[in-house]
């Protein structure tokens, strides 16, 4: 299969269009800038363009094995035998599937293989072999055996003496095929619906494959995208916890596969567990395979009701949009063409387009060329959107609005407005020294005792400006400090708060229940208010940075204007950085000893009275969930800490630009009575019009300036749905007239 070539019918995909909006008038912004610049900061704006070139929009496909997550990923990127539909559920591979961005012709398919360590951490037994020596009982060694000496046996005899020169390396192919993936990715065990699709090599290489990163054209993407294809999560060794959710939990949106047959089933429910530790507002549910229901009008509500009441109880707090419908049908509107009749297509998907109040799908209707008598039905559009795929498109078009490539862009947009200020600084103060020039010329102002009382006035102003940084390290060192003690107390208040309760309910369900009932914990709500608190908490401090901030902007601005009252010089000072609007929750989503099963009631029967049962369980309590604690502290800890080391960069670029504007306007004013000192110049007039000349220049340069100003105000405004989160609205408002933090001068 060509990567970007085949028989297949590309439908239109509103997918990526906010970001791609937004991208091209951030490249337009940068375009215009461009010729107000002066080399260095052209070569400036030149290194904040590559850093944003890598951006792209990544969502994650989350679900059990079988679940239809491989058909979905073909539908949403309108190919078809895209990507693999029998990911091996004993292997951690990840498929990471990446349309646009650049691509190396000769590397378009990339499969790396687990290394030394990850195979021996495989084979010990992995995740699960932690969890059970915590509880303090053996793992099942024949349970091992059957999951893992299996594959590391099936390893060895597939790759001979490969195996070992194997491990650690990666295989780079120029185009992925379906032969290819299926050697590399796929269980290798050839099941009634994917026979046409598998090799006799299938399955060669996947025991040992790790991850897998295919790259293809943009099609059908506005924006550069790259769909995170997971292995199945209902794995009872847990092997692929740590690696999947390591990959998906910066992704800009999750969707969560379910079947209609048996929508959130025993295996589904467990999976929410690791979306605790995923943002929630980034979450989508798409319930695949209702063309599988006996009666969809009768059966695709209740399926879609059940599932979001589930979610309400598993998410109180959260809205996750579900979305019904079928990759299968999907699938037919990819392979449709003109030869295609409509009368093939299955009677359901006839009957639910019908339904759904989209175009008939009906023969007696449609013209011999297949469009809709009197109309221009677009059929495979039709079908598509039957399928769900156009809603989960449109839920996602929203979802986006949340994520990391919507807060990177405007974050771009607002360094793009900071280097404009710099510019406009620059030029007001170009200008401003300019007049005063031609005033000195025409009045002969540099003979007067007023000169010196300027250079003095600079030289005071310059002394005090090296010295206004210190503060705002010792302010963000304590708001940092004090910050962090909060956090770790109240996340391990809320532990405590949750062993002491649950000690509690374990003490009434033994004393009424004398039969020996296994009792079982919950650690759904504790999660739920570790995460709250953690946001919580984050933000206070976030919001604590960001007045400190705002307060050094303040001082700069009045230590300016105390000392050049008559505003000679003009600067703007660029807005506080906002911290990440989003920090990782991931640690939320770790599987803990608390909720195993087997190994869970062994761990009861082993403590035989109250008492130890109890004294046990806090102590497991505090273990299992203090590690996950500390993550948080160290993850909130990062990322304030960017913040403040964002600010003081911030605070001396402006205090350095500050200095820079000093030294322009000394020379200008040393230069001016240099000329004026010459012998030789005693007709001013050509003097004075040079001098008008380049004011003409600056005015048309600020007045670019301002149009830039204009264009990125209106960009935004069309955006006013932007990040949420801490200091994400700070973003955008901090870039309107009515600023939060001030500006040091007038505009």
């Amino acid at each position: 299969m060509s990567a970007d070539r085949g028989e297949q019918t590309i439908v239109s995909s509103t997918f990526g269009e906010p970001l791609s909006t937004l991208l091209a008038g951030v490249q337009r912004v940068a375009e215009r800038l461009t010729s107000v610049l002066h080399p260095e900061e052209a070569a400036a704006l030149d290194q904040m363009l590559a850093a944003r070139r890598g951006s792209r929009y990544r969502v994650a496909v989350l679900g059990q094995v079988k679940a239809g997550k491989s058909s979905l990923v073909n539908a949403m990127a309108r190919r078809t035998n895209l990507s693999p539909v029998n990911v091996n559920p004993w292997t951690a591979v990840v498929c990471h599937l990446h349309f646009g961005g650049p691509i190396d012709p000769a590397a378009r398919a990339v499969f790396t293989f687990f290394d030394e360590d990850d195979w021996a951490y495989l084979g010990s037994g992995g995740r699960m072999r932690e969890l059970t020596e915590r509880l303090g009982v053996t793992i099942d060694q024949e349970h091992l055996r059957s999951h893992l000496e299996n594959t590391r046996k099936r390893a060895e005899q597939r790759l001979g003496r490969q195996f070992h020169h194997l491990l650690g390396r990666q295989h780079r192919f120029a185009e992925p095929s379906p032969e290819l993936l299926a050697r590399y990715v796929s269980m290798g065990v050839i099941d009634d619906d994917d026979d046409d699709r598998l090799t006799p090599k299938a399955g060669r290489f996947s025991d040992i494959t790790k991850s897998a990163e295919l790259f293809f054209d943009q099609v059908p993407f506005a924006y550069p995208t790259t769909i995170i294809d997971t292995p199945g999560t209902n794995d009872p060794l847990l092997v692929r916890d740590d690696l999947t959710q390591a990959t998906i939990e910066d992704a800009d949106a999750h969707i969560v596969v379910l079947t209609a047959e048996q929508a959130l089933s025993t295996a589904d429910v467990s999976l929410l567990r690791m979306l605790h530790g995923l943002h929630k507002e980034r979450l989508l549910v798409f319930i695949n395979r209702i063309d599988a229901l006996e009666d969809l009008v009768e059966d695709v509500d209740p399926v879609v009701e059940h599932v979001r009441r589930q979610l309400a109880i598993e998410f109180p707090e959260s809205r996750i949009p579900v979305v019904a419908g079928s990759a299968r049908w999907a699938e037919l509107a990819l392979t449709w063409d003109e030869r295609s009749a409509i009368g093939e297509l299955p009677a359901a998907l006839r009957s639910w387009a019908e339904v759904r109040g989209l175009p008939p799908l009906r023969p007696e209707l449609l013209r011999s060329d297949g469009k809709e008598a009197g109309s221009t039905t677009d059929i495979p559009a039709t079908i598509m959107a039957a399928a769900g795929i156009t809603s989960l498109e449109e839920a996602l078009r929203d979802v986006v609005q949340d994520g990391p490539a919507m807060t990177d862009l405007i974050r771009m947009l607002a360094s793009l407005r900071s280097l404009q200020d710099d510019v406009s600084a620059r030029l007001r103060n170009e200008a401003i020294t300019l007049e005063q020039s031609l005033t000195i010329v025409t009045t002969d102002f540099a003979r007067n005792e007023e000169t010196q009382e300027e250079l003095q006035r600079l030289e005071e102003l310059r002394a005090r400006l090296e010295a206004i940084e210190e503060p705002l390290q010792q302010d963000i060192d304590i708001v940092q400090r004090a910050g962090a003690k909060r956090m770790r107390a109240a996340l391990e208040q809320v532990v405590t708060q949750f062993a002491d309760e649950e000690t509690e309910s374990l003490t009434a369900a033994h004393r009424v229940s004398r039969i020996g009932r296994i009792w079982r914990c919950d650690t759904r709500p504790l999660r739920r208010r570790l995460e709250q608190t953690f946001l919580t908490t984050y933000d206070v401090s976030a919001n604590e940075l960001l007045a400190v901030e705002g307060e050094a902007w303040m001082r700069l601005e009045q230590l300016v204007n105390q000392l050049l009252a008559d505003q000679k010089i003009k600067f703007k000072g660029r807005p506080p950085h906002a911290a990440d609007p989003s920090p990782s929750i991931s640690s939320l989503g770790t599987t803990v000893a608390l909720d195993l099963g087997d190994q869970w009631e062994r761990w009861w029967h082993r403590w035989q009275t109250l008492s130890r049962r109890a004294r046990r369980f806090k102590e497991l309590v505090y273990a299992e969930f203090n590690p996950i604690t500390a993550v948080l502290l160290v993850t909130a800890q990062r990322e304030l800490k960017e913040q403040g080391d964002y600010s003081l960069r911030q605070f001396a670029h402006a205090r350095q630009q500050i200095l820079n504007l000093l030294d322009e306007r000394e020379r200008r004013l040393e230069r001016v009575r240099a000329d004026l000192a010459r012998p030789e110049v005693t007709d001013r007039t050509a003097l004075i019009e040079s001098y008008r000349t380049s004011l003409r220049t600056i005015a048309a340069d600020l007045d670019q300036c301002e149009s830039i100003d204009a264009a990125i105000r209106e960009l935004l405004g069309s955006f006013d749905q932007g990040p949420s989160g801490p200091g994400a609205a700070d973003m955008t408002s901090a870039m309107e007239p009515d600023q939060t933090y001030p500006a040091t001068g007038t505009r």
